[in-house]
């Protein structure tokens, strides 16, 4: 990667995946046999947001990858979703942080047109200020195993005022961590997130799903190997 001009290795959530609901690919609802699911539904029995996904190895194995990149010139930047799925402990831990129905079931994500049966948004304002230092508390840990970077998802569906706390409380402690996000909002909100301290944001391009927004064939709902040596790939650029 550093031979391509790349500086910055950029991992999605590594984190436990949860069952319930699993989304498989192209976003349809009803997952099969060795459908891993979106990484973004974080959190099963085996943890949540400061765990490893099994598969992906153990915190000596992070390390060891840590190591590797920095000799090589490269950082490693790790997503940041504060979203949980509906397996992650803090729905048992902390069920007032979470917006539930008068029967008993649980607010799904939704950012419309969007649906997202497979995860709950944390409430942040009935999670005050409990759930906001644990999310703060959760970046703090990754910098603690050498992460620098974070990526979040988006912020602009989060309330405002947590962005600008959590960014200046990690900063004040560790100037050298910056915060990219992903926005896909309109330019009065872009002008805003800059000024609550995210250093960065970016868009995607791809193939959409007729219709939808959503991307054709993501690699969020599937595992896929890619042919370095395609047409089309950025090796030669």
């Amino acid at each position: 990667m550093r031979d391509l001009g790349f500086d910055v290795l950029y991992f999605p959530p590594i984190h436990p995946i949860g069952s319930t609901a699993r989304t498989r690919r192209n976003n349809s609802l009803i997952a099969e046999a060795g459908d891993p699911g979106s990484p973004y539904a974080i959190g099963s029995a085996a943890g949540g947001h400061d765990a490893l996904h099994a598969e992906l190895g153990t915190f000596d194995d992070f390390r060891r990858l840590n190591e590797a990149a920095h000799q090589h010139g490269l950082k490693i930047a790790l997503d940041f979703a504060a979203q949980c799925s509906r397996d992650h402990p803090r729905l048992r831990e902390h069920k007032g942080w979470f917006d539930w129905r008068a029967d008993g079931t649980i607010r799904f994500a939704e950012n419309p047109p969007k649906k997202y049966e497979d995860i709950v948004n944390v409430d942040f304002d009935k999670g005050f200020p409990d759930a906001w230092l644990a999310l703060r508390d959760v970046v703090l840990s990754w910098v603690a195993h050498g992460v620098k970077i974070f990526r979040v998802d988006d912020p602009h569906t989060k309330p405002l005022p947590f962005w600008g706390w959590m960014i200046r409380d990690v900063q004040d402690r560790d100037p050298e961590v910056p915060v990219p996000s992903e926005a896909f909002t309109r330019p009065k909100m872009m002008r805003r997130l800059t000024k609550l301290g995210f250093s960065q944001s970016y868009t995607n391009e791809g193939t959409p799903i007729p219709g939808k927004e959503d991307y054709l064939n993501s690699e969020k709902y599937e595992l896929k190997a890619w042919d370095w040596d395609r047409p089309g790939n950025l090796r030669a650029f």
